[in-house]
Parts: structure tokens; sequence; C-alpha cells
């Protein structure tokens, strides 16, 4: 994992190459180095508790219930994951956490499927 400053601007920017994750490019969204370490940080801290399993799964679209099913978890234990995620990176929605997952390469992004009914 390194941290760099953009020439074209004054933000920094973490890039991640993990084994078995795809390469990605983070910004901070800020020009303070502190704050970009911190990110870097929390980042590793994710990757060693296992817990980019339950932002993949909720970037996804999928509720708290099913990811403890599918990850043989209690319930309660992926909501706590899911408000500890939200606060280290410093988000306050599920929707924040997407984007972050999404942009982190983490989860694709899927048009919704329409349904459609019987033909009049």
């Amino acid at each position: 994992m390194s941290i760099y400053k953009r020439p074209e601007s004054s933000r920094y920017v973490v890039e991640i190459r993990w084994r078995g994750v795809p390469r990605m490019k983070l910004s901070t969204g800020t020009g303070s180095k502190t704050r970009a370490g911190a990110m870097e940080r929390t980042l590793q801290a994710l990757r060693d508790a296992g817990r980019f399993d339950v932002l993949r799964l909720l970037a996804e679209g999928k509720t708290s219930k099913d990811i403890a099913i599918m990850l043989d978890l209690g319930l309660q234990t992926v909501r706590t994951y899911r408000k500890t995620l939200m606060k280290k990176l410093g988000v306050n929605n599920i929707a924040s956490l997407t984007q972050v997952a999404l942009t982190a390469g983490l989860a694709r992004w899927a048009s919704p499927t329409r349904e459609q009914g019987p033909k009049k």
C-alpha cells in the first residue's frame, strides 16, 4: 500500500495492491497526509479483520440478515461490523458506504432489472 499526492491536484491517493483484490486507487478527499495515513491504516485493519466481505456484500445490496447467513455470523455481529465500517471510513449512511466499496472496486455496479408483468 502506498500514499502519494496527485500532480494535478492537492489531494492524496491511497494505492492498494493486495493479492486476491483488484488494484485500487482511492482518493482520500484531503490534502492532509496525516488523514491519508489514517485512511491507509483503516483499510489495512479492515483487511486484517476480514471485514471486506461484509463491506462488499453490503455494497451488493444484501441485508444484514442475508450477510449473517452467508458468512455464518451472528446478526448483531454483522450490524456491529457495519457500524464500525461506517465510523472508520467516515461515512454516515449505507449509500456512502456503498460508494466507498464501488470506488474501491470491491463491488460492481449492476443496473437494476425491471420485472415485466403480463403483456396486455
